[in-house]
């Protein structure tokens, strides 16, 4: 229960994520721009909070559903729900969003229903936080290509001054796998990455992108 408190100011979307609106319309228009997303798609935003993403994203005329466990379900397009036991079938949205989701619910319980419900060539879109100097495993675990990544680390100290601004107290320290890192120790990267034609829901193969590789994380 401690872990869920002190990962409440990364948790709650009603505070929006690193970077808001304009990181997320980023994100998008450049999966746009490479030709990984097409217009109208159908997309899931995995951990949507309040909804304010899915609006965002039907307002650009997607067809974009989201999920969270507290989600309201008076808002049109959302559905309350656990993001590592996905309510839909395999392989019936084109994309997924994830923003600051995986470092608070965890990797191996939700990448295996993110691939499941992934079409062959659809396109995971992440944002979130990263340990300093780490880089994360779970692209190449789960076999996922590497198509575009981006230091968006001012966007998270842009985040984290507003938020010590208005509570009037130092940031709490984020759990990541069982550790507290230090909001000092934290970076924040957004990256497209790509369900591998022809891949099954889980691949255990280890092949390195070479963008991950020279990203640095």
């Amino acid at each position: 229960m401690t872990e869920l408190k002190e990962n409440d100011i990364w948790a709650d979307q009603a505070t929006s994520h690193p970077g808001g609106k304009m990181l997320t319309k980023r994100m998008i228009q450049k999966a746009l721009q490479g030709g990984w997303l097409a217009n109208h798609c159908r997309l899931l935003d995995l951990g949507c909070g309040s909804g304010e993403t899915v609006r965002l994203l039907r307002g650009m005329d997607f067809n974009a559903e989201g999920i969270d466990l507290r989600a309201d379900l008076n808002q049109a397009h959302l559905v309350r729900g656990d993001a590592s036991l996905l309510p839909w079938e395999a392989e019936s949205f084109q994309g997924v969003l994830a923003e600051c989701t995986l470092s608070v619910t965890g990797t191996e319980q939700v990448l295996p229903e993110v691939l499941r419900i992934l079409e062959p060539g659809g396109i995971f879109l992440v944002s979130d936080l990263f340990e300093l100097g780490c880089r994360p495993s779970w692209p190449e675990k789960y076999d996922l290509e590497l198509l575009y990544l981006e230091n968006a680390t001012p966007c998270l100290r842009n985040y984290i001054s507003e938020w010590i601004w208005k509570q009037e107290r130092a940031c709490p320290p984020l759990c990541l796998g069982g550790r507290r890192i230090s909001p000092d120790d934290l970076t924040y990267y957004y990256a497209i990455l790509r369900k591998r034609k022809g891949a099954g829901y889980f691949n255990g193969t280890q092949r390195i992108s070479d963008g991950v590789r020279n990203a640095g994380l």
